[in-house]
């Protein structure tokens, strides 16, 4: 008998396949001394859903008639090399007004068939907008014939000062071969912004008759929601504050707000 297909020494990427060869009329297949085709007058044979162990697979294929003789033994190589998914690499860093996040998912080997597999999304960074958008748990397809693919998420640029958070996904199991190696992506958005306060130097000297000066104080990054400053003069029998303390919010914050000192009369 011959093998047509999958061809002899050959590589498959799926456990179990489908095995096609020629044989004389009359005659039966025998995959090591097991009859997998019943003899027939056909002069093509198929073993469907035939099982592989991952690796180097070695069988002795021959055809028998009904008076039990034997053709010469095919000896009949075939690796399974199992098709891995995984991410092209274990983690990213990025900071957070680099705009577009990529995250490539990859196969081992092509197969002729789209490759699903689910992935989640968890890590420290809130979607929806806040750290990322266009992210969730979801699913990679790879179409027929390619290694790999791609998905991209935005990073907005916010305004705020906090600790660098993290977007983690993780895989599933894919609908061919299995996920392994990288199966989990950490990307690290760092954060760009820090806070402090910004106070002016002193505009206009005060006197005892009541004259004035003034300074301006704003935020250095966007606070969540407001931040408050308290302010007191360190003696007020030489001057006093026109206010007490100052508020921003996350939408004033980068508007600096004056503050006036009024000289006072110490006789």
């Amino acid at each position: 008998p011959t093998v047509v297909t999958p061809a002899v020494d050959s590589s498959v990427n799926t456990g179990t396949i489908t095995i096609t060869g020629t044989k004389e009329t009359n005659t039966s297949i025998l995959v090591n001394g097991v009859e997998r085709v019943a003899n027939d007058a056909l002069t093509t044979w198929t073993i469907s859903n035939f099982v592989l162990a991952e690796g180097l697979n070695t069988f002795s294929i021959l055809a028998k008639d009904f008076s039990s003789n034997s053709s010469t033994a095919l000896t009949y190589k075939i690796t399974y090399d199992p098709l891995k998914v995984y991410f092209s690499t274990a983690t990213q860093s990025v900071a957070e007004n680099v705009g577009t996040v990529t995250v490539t998912l990859q196969l081992s080997s092509v197969v002729t068939a789209d490759v699903v597999v689910a992935y989640t999304v968890t890590g420290t960074a809130t979607g929806n907008g806040t750290d990322y958008t266009n992210l969730a748990s979801s699913s990679f397809t790879v179409p027929t014939g390619q290694l790999a693919v791609t998905k991209s998420f935005t990073v907005p640029n916010d305004l705020g000062d906090e600790d660098d958070e993290t977007v983690i996904l993780t895989l599933g199991t894919p609908n061919y071969g299995a996920s392994t190696g990288i199966i989990v992506q950490t990307i690290t958005i760092v954060d760009d912004d820090t806070a402090g306060v910004t106070v002016s130097a002193i505009s206009g000297n005060t006197t005892e008759s009541g004259g004035t000066a003034t300074f301006t104080v704003v935020l250095t990054s966007q606070p969540t929601p407001s931040a408050s400053i308290a302010l007191s003069s360190s003696d007020t029998t030489e001057g006093t504050l026109s206010v007490s303390s100052l508020t921003f919010t996350s939408s004033n914050w980068n508007t600096a707000q004056t503050v006036t000192v009024t000289g006072v009369d110490d006789t």
